[in-house]
């Protein structure tokens, strides 16, 4: 029994001071070093906040470019603008004169692309073509109106005087046998005060055409040119 050794007697068989010495038990290589981990997080985030500032350097680049093109746009476009009072002057200028003296008009009134006289409000074209009085009627809407309505003599020596020849044309004036009288497209009544023509026997002739010399009483199925009419565009 006295000579078995004891564990804890080696163990702590030396303290110091007795001359002996204590060995560490922590290995000299467990220095602490700088973790490569956190080097990268920091790289990246440096990184990170680089794009950051690029990214919104190009936003408000992008931002101030957009601007002034939207200021040049303006800029271009109240330059080319035309006041609506300088557009009426040069309509005025180009389509308001007078076909008989050729002077500016007042008021002015204008007629499409293709009609040929402008009178009192109206303006007038004559067909290429020939047909009966109902087809004749029936293609001056297309055109614009309605085949000539004629209100005064004024007005029928005017078209007298653009006539040439002794080529009738249809106008928008017919006989109602069942009512006994005559009457214009826009539903007027004739008036015989206006010019005199033969409408006394007219069985067979219930439609008007009119040359520069006479007005006939004539068969509506007659091919003939016709003359349409419609309003002028007035310019204030």
């Amino acid at each position: 029994m006295t000579e078995e050794v004891l564990y804890s007697d080696i163990i702590f068989s030396k303290t110091p001071g007795e001359g002996g010495t204590v060995t560490s038990t922590t290995p000299a290589h467990r220095a602490v070093q700088p973790s490569s981990r956190s080097s990268v997080i920091f790289a990246l985030g440096a990184a990170v906040c680089v794009l950051l500032v690029v990214v919104i350097g190009m936003g408000i680049a992008i931002i101030q470019i957009q601007a002034s093109q939207s200021e040049d746009e303006k800029n271009a476009i109240g330059s080319t603008t035309v006041k609506p009072s300088e557009r009426r002057n040069d309509l005025r200028k180009n389509f308001c004169w007078d076909p008989e003296s050729e002077n500016e008009d007042d008021p002015c009134e204008i007629c499409p692309k293709g009609w040929m006289w402008r009178y009192k409000g109206s303006c007038y074209n004559i067909s290429k073509e020939k047909d009966s009085w109902d087809s004749s009627s029936n293609a001056c809407p297309n055109k614009g109106d309605h085949l000539v309505v004629i209100e005064n003599n004024t007005e029928l020596e005017f078209l007298r005087s653009k006539i040439t020849g002794n080529t009738f044309y249809w106008i928008g004036l017919k006989g109602k046998l069942s009512l006994g009288e005559w009457r214009w497209v826009d539903n007027t009544t004739f008036k015989e005060t206006l010019f005199l023509f033969d409408n006394t026997n007219h069985k067979g002739l219930d439609c008007v055409s009119v040359s520069k010399q006479k007005v006939l009483a004539d068969n509506c199925i007659t091919q003939r040119p016709w003359i349409c009419e419609m309003r002028a565009v007035t310019l204030n």
